[in-house]
């Protein structure tokens, strides 16, 4: 290569010119047309934007609720388990009493220790578990698949019609 080699310069006859438009169409139609079309794209692309922040608000909202859910069957069930604790704990008070005295009275005692013990095993299962309760679960749920959507036609392009 050659530092001043200007032989390949083009002259102005060279250079391609702009393609011409088909007769009847302005540029001005064009460009609006173009802008049309960019205005339904953004358009399009800002509600799917927006339905998909509400869709991961519900998703939040609906792990939130299906924790809340779950604590408050837990501490309703550990709640009844404790109540039942504090009933066998009496009662064992009681037989102790009456093992003193020569009393027959601590049969009961094992059975609500026993129920008990249930209630706090139900209870530990289910916080192990931490089941899905779904309670927004219909707003979550798209309408559309993703390759539905991907596959659809763009905006600005006609739905229905002849094939060209």
């Amino acid at each position: 290569m050659e530092p001043n080699d200007n032989s390949q310069a083009s002259s102005p006859a060279d250079e391609e010119t702009p393609p011409s438009l088909p007769a009847g169409e302005s540029p001005l139609r064009r460009l609006t047309d173009h802008a049309t079309g960019l205005t339904d794209d953004v358009s399009a692309w800002l509600e799917l934007r927006y339905k998909l922040a509400k869709i991961e608000l519900y998703e939040r909202l609906d792990e939130q609720a299906d924790e809340l859910v779950l604590y408050a069957i837990v501490g309703a069930i550990g709640a009844v388990g404790g109540g039942v604790m504090i009933l066998a704990t009496c009662f064992a008070a009681s037989w102790f009493i009456s093992w003193l005295t020569n009393w027959t009275f601590g049969a009961l005692t094992l059975g609500f220790l026993l129920v008990a013990v249930v209630f706090f095993m139900l209870a530990g299962l289910l916080f192990a578990a931490k089941p899905r309760f779904g309670l927004f679960e219909s707003r979550t749920r798209a309408v559309l698949s993703e390759e539905q959507v991907m596959e659809g036609p763009a905006a600005g392009e006609p739905t229905s019609g002849p094939e060209a």
